[in-house]
């Protein structure tokens, strides 16, 4: 429509408030629709006054637009409806835009926020330095962190935080898009399982704490059994007055062992029971196991009987303790359940690459065997076949779950090979063992060395139980050491102070001041280096460790031997010069 052209061309020269351009559809000459934008103005030309109408083809520049456009269009509502909380803010953290997730988050109607500084209407009492996150939004750095932020109604709500600069046409930073994330309901979790980790520790201090005082009031009567009975065997007795005290013996291992098999449990319960590597003999702790259960073996009329596979090594390195252990309770199981026929105990070996023994050791016993349907509970802890066995027989019901438990410390395993109630069972316990090929032998059995001490030496004992130190001073008159006594910390530092000890031997629990005090204020206030050594009744995990950390350089739990208290006495005074 030229007619409509002219018009909008007048127009564009002679009406100043008119668009300067003016966007028109146009036909080409091929009948192709184009958008085109007209300018038009006046210009001098011939002397005449002429109009210069300049046509310029803009169809894609606005399909570019349109398309940007439609772009914006779509990338709104998708950051409108995504579940996130998106907020922009200017350098000063000021809203400049609440989106309607936020909105949602928070309770507020965006009018509510705009204008509004965002970490102090928003941000609670938090760890995260908002100020450095700000000036950190403004050097164009992005950064994520979680905050606890206040809504509308009062209520608490924690975010995670993403904040990212805006850049304008000139790739200035002009503000900020932060992207809120609701994790509170994680960070309830995490609460959850922090108190429940608390309450688990503390459950396992309640649980270490009875058990420290378990073995302590279980050990300090138990000590002085054990040591009147090594006592009363240095006297003039008859032979009925002898089996008395075989009697009070077996009684008194049979109650320590009860202790000790809690103790375990509980240590291997919660993963803290460590295992040892030193040369021992093999044979020697089965001699050892059968030694001391051949007793009863006769006594019932039943058979023990070992079969050693002659490629046996004189010495490997493991834990003989441990090891004596789970052979001592599988045999005596053995022993304890069958009443003809007898036990079997058999060592097989395979030679491995590395110098390791492959040990299998068989336990055939001809007892009372195990039905089948309680084969799946053997190896669980307070498990027995049934009540009446538990009341024929006796046990704690630890004794198998914790064998298991110590061949798999060992890296071994214990299991169960065959059983039939009325014939009898057959354990095996497999091990890897390396050989130990050096010329020292395995370190002798301590009952077996005989100590001497130069006469004299004077030691302070210490201990609020009068039985203990009737025990300990009788075991250490022996050897003619000169003993003086003390029945807590407070009266051992006093001794101290008037007297040149040679070593002090020194129980833990005792009031008015432990030994733990004690020991601490011996070194740090009198300035002492003596020996001391611990002779403690709670035997825990990590009793050792505490001793040897208030400055005790030996360590001997209750009950002990004569033999065991003289051998830390030597290696204490050796280590000292004496």
């Amino acid at each position: 429509n030229w007619e409509a052209l002219e018009r909008d061309v007048e127009n564009i020269i002679n009406d100043s408030e008119f668009e300067p351009y003016k966007e028109w559809n146009h036909l080409t000459k091929e009948g192709e629709e184009i958008r085109v934008e007209i300018s038009a103005c006046t210009i001098p030309f011939g002397g005449k006054q002429a109009r210069l109408v300049q046509i310029t083809d803009v169809t894609e520049k606005r399909k570019l637009q349109e398309y940007l456009q439609r772009s914006d269009e779509k990338y709104q509502k998708i950051i409108e409806n995504i579940e996130l909380g998106l907020l922009e803010v200017d350098l000063d953290d000021r809203i400049t835009k609440v989106y309607p997730k936020f909105s949602e988050l928070t309770g507020y109607h965006p009018n509510e926020l705009v204008g509004l500084v965002a970490s102090e209407v928003l941000d609670s009492d938090s760890e995260v330095d908002i100020e450095n996150e700000i000036a950190n939004r403004r050097e164009g750095k992005s950064g994520v962190y979680e905050v606890k932020i206040k809504k509308k109604n009062g209520e608490f709500a924690w975010v995670l935080v993403s904040g990212t600069p805006v850049f304008n046409e000139d790739n200035e930073i002009v503000g900020t898009i932060r992207i809120h994330v609701d994790i509170s309901e994680r960070k309830d979790m995490e609460q959850d399982l922090i108190e429940s980790k608390l309450i688990a520790e503390q459950n396992a201090a309640i649980k270490e704490e009875f058990l420290a005082r378990m073995s302590h009031e279980m050990r300090t009567p138990l000590n002085g059994i054990v040591g009147l009975n090594y006592l009363l065997r240095d006297t003039t007795l008859n032979d009925a007055q002898l089996n008395y005290l075989d009697s009070i013996k077996k009684s008194s291992d049979h109650l320590l062992n009860i202790i000790n098999d809690i103790l375990d449990f509980s240590k291997l319960e919660a993963g803290k029971l460590e295992v040892d590597s030193i040369p021992f003999d093999l044979v020697a702790i089965i001699d050892q196991a059968k030694s001391a259960l051949m007793y009863n073996a006769e006594s019932k009329g039943i058979y023990f009987k070992t079969n050693l596979a002659p490629e046996l090594s004189d010495s490997y390195l493991g834990d003989p303790f441990r090891l004596y252990q789970i052979i001592l309770n599988l045999c005596t199981n053995a022993v304890k359940f069958t009443e003809k026929g007898g036990l079997l105990v058999k060592i097989g070996v395979n030679e491995e690459p590395n110098g390791v023994h492959a040990i299998s050791i068989d336990f055939t016993d001809t007892g009372i065997g195990i039905p089948e349907n309680k084969i799946g509970d053997l190896f669980k802890s307070f498990s027995q076949t049934d009540i009446g066995t538990a009341r024929k027989y006796g046990g704690t019901g630890l004794g198998l779950s914790i064998a298991k438990q110590l061949a798999e410390a060992m890296d071994g395993s214990l299991e169960l090979v065959k059983s039939m109630p009325g014939k009898g069972s057959t354990f095996r316990l497999h091990l890897q063992l390396p050989v130990y090929h050096e010329e020292q032998k395995p370190i002798q059995p301590i009952e077996e060395v005989e100590f001497e001490f130069e006469e004299g030496i004077k030691i302070l004992l210490v201990d609020d139980n009068e039985m203990n130190r009737m025990m300990a001073r009788a075991i250490l008159q022996r050897k003619k050491f000169d003993i003086h006594e003390a029945e807590n910390g407070l009266e051992a530092i006093q001794r101290v102070k008037e007297n040149d000890y040679e070593l002090i031997l020194m129980d833990i629990m005792m009031p008015e001041m432990d030994g733990y005090e004690a020991t601490r204020a011996i070194r740090n206030d009198l300035g002492s280096n003596m020996p001391i050594i611990a002779l403690t009744a709670n035997a825990i995990k990590g009793d050792d460790k505490k001793c040897r950390d208030a400055g005790m350089q030996g360590y001997l739990s209750k009950p002990y031997s004569p033999n065991q208290l003289y051998q830390a006495i030597f290696e204490q005074i050796s280590n000292s010069g004496n």
